[in-house]
């Protein structure tokens, strides 16, 4: 690859900002701390021109953003989550700290709070009921810049104005919303790959599981995703002919 891009003159490899992933068998493990029943993480020791590329696992945080995505090292997804949340705890305190009064706080969570966890209900998988305690953060929130009684139906606060609510964003509905956009994309991707990756999900690999005492759920998580983007990228490479 150095010898590639030595060639081109114009582009130069930088190996320190690149990461570097791999995964094999538990029997050796260098992530002590996380129990991995199938595969653990490790450094593959990647070496572009005399530069290793870092590995995933020895930074701070064990992620990595990639096109405004991070990806931990063990490929799941709860300091993500944790982080998010974190984030929102911080930017509601942000706007409660302010001399607005409660309408205007409420206004600024509703049409810019809201706005910048759109993205984040985009690109990951989060399941409902992450994003049902989101949504009872911000409806506490709401309840004392508005200043309704805690017992009050929170309802009135997300029905739209026809039903005699307040029309603010749920994020219950953001997140079916941004979830059907992003299959929507997927399903009409110009890139075959792509394309294969919706079509094997939602026909192969859409496993649903019973939980006891409830009802049935849909077994998914990051690491089934991404078993689907390789099988969908294995299957699009042309296989060649073999015979006359």
């Amino acid at each position: 690859m150095a010898e590639a891009l030595d060639w081109t003159v114009t582009m130069k490899l930088k190996p320190p900002k690149c990461r570097s992933l791999a995964f094999k068998n538990p029997g050796v493990r260098e992530l002590k701390d996380k129990c991995m029943t199938t595969y653990s993480s490790y450094d593959p020791q990647i070496v572009l021109g005399d530069q290793i590329v870092p590995y995933i696992g020895k930074d701070s945080d064990r992620w990595f953003k990639y096109l405004g995505r991070f990806i931990q090292d063990d490929l799941g997804d709860d300091r993500i989550r944790t982080a998010i949340e974190k984030n929102l705890r911080d930017w509601l305190q942000l706007v409660d700290n302010t001399a607005l009064n409660g309408v205007q706080k409420a206004w600024i969570a509703n049409n810019f709070i809201c706005a910048k966890l759109s993205w984040p209900l985009l690109i990951y998988d989060f399941p409902s009921t992450l994003i049902e305690e989101w949504q009872a953060l911000m409806t506490r929130f709401y309840k004392s810049w508005l200043r309704l009684p805690r017992p009050a139906d929170p309802s009135v606060l997300y029905r739209p104005t026809k039903a005699f609510g307040l029309n603010l964003k749920s994020l219950r509905v953001m997140l079916r919303h941004l979830q059907t956009v992003k299959w929507h994309i997927i399903k009409s991707s110009a890139d075959i790959a792509t394309r294969l990756v919706f079509k094997i999900d939602f026909s192969e690999t859409r496993l649903v599981t019973a939980v006891p005492g409830g009802r049935p759920r849909r077994a998914w998580s990051w690491r089934n995703w991404s078993t689907t983007c390789i099988c969908a990228f294995w299957s699009a490479i042309p296989k060649p002919v073999i015979g006359g």
